[in-house]
Formats: structure tokens, C-alpha cells, sequence
């Protein structure tokens, strides 16, 4: 398999999961700044929650850019980053 496919996939994986994300907020009951002050907390969790998986997208880019064949191990290495 070439890397790039594997890539690519994961890649996939992490747009589905942020699209997800989205999905889940709340919208405010009404749009003044305290309709959004009351859903706070929804906000602060996608954030924190983005930047998890920004950090998880950022250290599979780097695996890449270190491994030059795919093979079996190389798999379950990117399962588990």
C-alpha cells in the first residue's frame, strides 16, 4: 500500500470526527451575547476537543514524513497515535 492512501485515510477519519463535532453544538436560544454566554461550555469542549484531535492529525503528519514503507506494523502504528 502506499503511504499517501494511508494518508489520505486518516485524513478522512479526522475530518469526519471535527464534522461531527459541529454537529453536536447547540445553537443559542437567541443571538445576543448572553444566548451565547448560556451554551459556553459547548464551545469551550469543541475547542478543547479540536485541539485534541488537531494534535492527534499533527503527529500522524509527522509519522509520515518519517516512514518511507507501509506494511503491517505501520498500520497499527497509526491506529494507536
Amino acid at each position: 500500500m502506499k503511504k499517501q492512501r494511508l494518508e489520505t485515510f486518516g485524513d478522512a477519519i479526522i475530518a469526519i470526527a471535527l464534522t461531527i463535532l459541529v454537529l453536536k453544538l447547540a445553537q443559542p436560544t437567541s443571538l445576543t451575547l448572553s444566548g451565547f454566554l448560556e451554551i459556553k461550555e459547548g464551545f469551550i469542549a469543541y475547542f478543547i476537543s479540536f485541539l485534541i484531535i488537531f494534535n492527534v492529525w499533527y503527529n500522524s503528519h509527522n509519522f509520515f514524513h518519517v516512514i518511507e514503507d507501509v506494511d503491517e506494523m505501520t498500520v497499527w502504528m497509526q491506529g494507536f497515535i
